[in-house]
């Protein structure tokens, strides 16, 4: 496969095959922040549920307290802490696109407080989750 580099969203160059953009598609474009503070929200509010559905469905289907169960909450625990970087990072930046596109000034300040919030919120399910495991 022929390989080309390609420069980044902070410049920085990195070889890719030819015609495969890593960012491309809906978590590219909000990861990017090129949604809308209220589309951000919105999607990540919708992914969120989806994923936590899924990942409660399967496991439940494990004993508590087995090996499995143990080792599928920390795989869980994983996923649950990207996601939430991803829609902090996305959130984040989708209310710095409206600052700069002077779109007013509370959808700003929404958007960074849900930010916030989300990271504030991240932090201290890490230190639960942690205490709960050990």
């Amino acid at each position: 496969m022929e390989m080309e580099t390609v420069r980044g969203s902070r410049g920085r160059s990195r070889g890719l095959a030819k015609g495969f953009d890593v960012t491309a598609g809906f978590f590219g474009r909000f990861w990017r922040g090129e949604l809308s503070v209220v589309g951000a929200w919105a999607a990540g509010l919708a992914v969120s549920l989806a994923f936590g559905l899924v990942l409660g469905a399967l496991l439940a289907g494990l004993e508590p307290g087995s090996t499995v169960f143990k080792i599928s909450l920390w795989a869980v625990f994983g996923v649950v802490v990207a996601l939430s970087v991803w829609e902090n990072v996305g959130l984040w930046r989708s209310s710095g696109r409206a600052a700069e596109d002077r779109k007013s000034w509370f959808v700003v300040w929404v958007g960074r407080a849900l930010s916030i919030f989300g990271w504030v919120t991240l932090a201290v399910c890490t230190v639960w989750f942690a205490v709960l495991m050990i």
